[in-house]
């Protein structure tokens, strides 16, 4: 193999595994936005529920002093 084709060659490899770890890094940085999104979104139910939680009990303690 001349020396240039071995440069190519370097350097289509070196392109390639440079393309591997932009997807790796791609996959990685949706799978945390997917994990990151799914848990705020439990925290606000979590939030949610127990407002209401908290609200339904103080309305009960209200009507029982009726």
């Amino acid at each position: 193999m001349t020396q240039d084709k071995k440069h190519l060659s370097q350097n289509q490899e070196a392109r390639e595994l440079l393309h591997h770890v932009v997807a790796l890094i791609e996959e990685s940085k949706k799978q945390v936005a997917l994990t990151v999104n799914r848990e705020v979104t439990l925290l606000y139910w979590r939030v949610g529920r127990t407002i209401n939680q908290s609200f339904y009990r103080n309305n009960e303690r209200g009507m029982e002093s009726k």
